[in-house]
């Protein structure tokens, strides 16, 4: 009798027998509780800077919109853009070198598609589709109209990790903004929690 094809492959390693599919590489698209802890506490950073979202907004019980999904495009995690952007804060190069083989598809400026629905973040932290048609005159009208409660929204990419898993470098587009806005966050573990060491909002004019 013929053994199956993916069988007639196989790789021994110790006496383990390894089939090719599950020799696959972690998808670096997948979307964990990490993810979850290191984007949670850079937003709750954001949400306690007045700088960010509405100056209307800044009651106690604010919230914050994530977009549900990751950015389309990359380009503002180019190394230049980043450095440019951070404004003499530090962080490892490694750090963005890792950010950037997490979001940007091989060749392409184009993003790897990632989804943060279903994850359990903090109360004042709401996941929703925050963009609004092109044919709207005053995107911030409708943003305020449909989440009364929030100062603003962070769309997000995946974050970057150190090798040995103490770093975490956040890239996110924010708003609402008349023009277009980003933060950027390192944020280190302590134990077994993510801290903000960090943070810059950069706004474009």
């Amino acid at each position: 009798m013929n053994l199956p094809h993916v069988m007639t492959r196989r790789k021994v390693l110790g006496g383990l027998v390894l089939v090719p599919s599950m020799l696959k590489a972690a998808d670096p698209g997948a979307v964990d509780d990490r993810d979850r802890q290191v984007l949670e506490a850079v937003l709750l950073a954001v949400l306690a800077n007045p700088d960010f979202g509405s100056p209307k907004r800044q009651q106690a019980d604010a919230t914050v919109v994530l977009h549900h999904r990751t950015p389309e495009k990359t380009g503002m995690l180019a190394a230049g853009q980043m450095k440019a952007d951070t404004k003499g804060k530090s962080y490892a190069p490694a750090l963005g070198d890792a950010l950037r083989a997490r979001n940007v598809l091989p060749n392409t400026f184009d993003c790897r598609a990632a989804s943060f629905k279903g994850l359990a973040f903090n109360a004042r932290i709401e996941v929703a589709n925050t963009h609004v048609p092109a044919t709207e005159a005053h995107p911030w009208d409708v943003f305020e109209a449909t989440y009364p409660k929030a100062r603003g929204w962070v769309e997000a990419w995946l974050p970057g990790y150190s090798a040995d898993g103490s770093q975490a470098l956040v890239r996110g587009w924010f708003g609402p903004w008349p023009h277009s806005a980003t933060v950027t966050a390192l944020v280190t573990r302590r134990g077994d929690q993510w801290k903000v060491h960090w943070h810059q909002l950069t706004f474009y004019a």
